[in-house]
């Protein structure tokens, strides 16, 4: 049964690294991604056993249309060598492939974490991920999803070997603030970050 199960997993890693095989199939998972988000900020058992029903910024989440796509823009993470001299700082290899491996999750949680304790908590419990089998050519990335009423955050990190994983998550922003405002935001004095709007 064991054997079962694990043979049923590495198939569906595996169809699901081919789903990641050019854009379309990015932006594809990364709506799917997002409308679990979307899903976790309706459910109020869920919220209610998480503790998070009391977050205002979760209750307009809940108005918003996920499935509506208004714009979408992805910023990969440069390799190893050009992240190390954008940076400009002395790293083990160790810390390099750490900060290379979760960057693109990194990244937003930090923008989060500069609005608000409540956003950090919100991001935590809304956060919805899945793991796929690493696919050809691979490079860290983000995208940003322009919804209706919503952006949301979907990150892919290099979690192994052969594995990646995409975490897809609200971003908590000032009313009135673009989305380009909010990308703006997420690039760091020591590492400038490049978004390239993709739809």
């Amino acid at each position: 049964m064991k054997r079962l199960i694990s043979g049923g997993l590495a198939l569906l890693m595996l169809l699901c690294g081919a789903a990641l095989a050019d854009e379309e199939g990015y932006l594809r998972e990364g709506l799917e991604l997002a409308e679990m988000v979307g899903a976790l900020a309706r459910d109020d058992g869920y919220l209610t056993s998480v503790g998070g029903m009391s977050f205002k910024c979760i209750d307009l989440l809940k108005k918003a249309d996920f499935t509506t796509l208004k714009s979408a823009w992805r910023c990969e993470i440069p390799g190893e060598d050009a992240l190390k001299a954008l940076i400009g700082s002395e790293l083990s290899d160790a810390g390099m492939e750490k900060m290379w491996r979760m960057l693109p999750s990194a990244v937003p949680s930090m923008y989060n974490a500069r609005q608000s304790q409540e956003a950090i908590a919100a991001g935590s419990i809304l956060t919805y991920s899945r793991t796929y089998r690493m696919p050809e050519d691979f490079a860290p990335r983000i995208y940003v999803l322009e919804l209706e009423g919503a952006m949301i955050y979907v990150a892919f990190d290099a979690t192994g070997e052969d594995t990646i994983t995409a975490f897809a998550a609200p971003i908590f922003f000032e009313d009135g603030m673009s989305v380009e405002q909010v990308i703006d935001g997420f690039s760091m004095e020591e590492m400038p970050l490049t978004f390239e709007k993709v739809a």
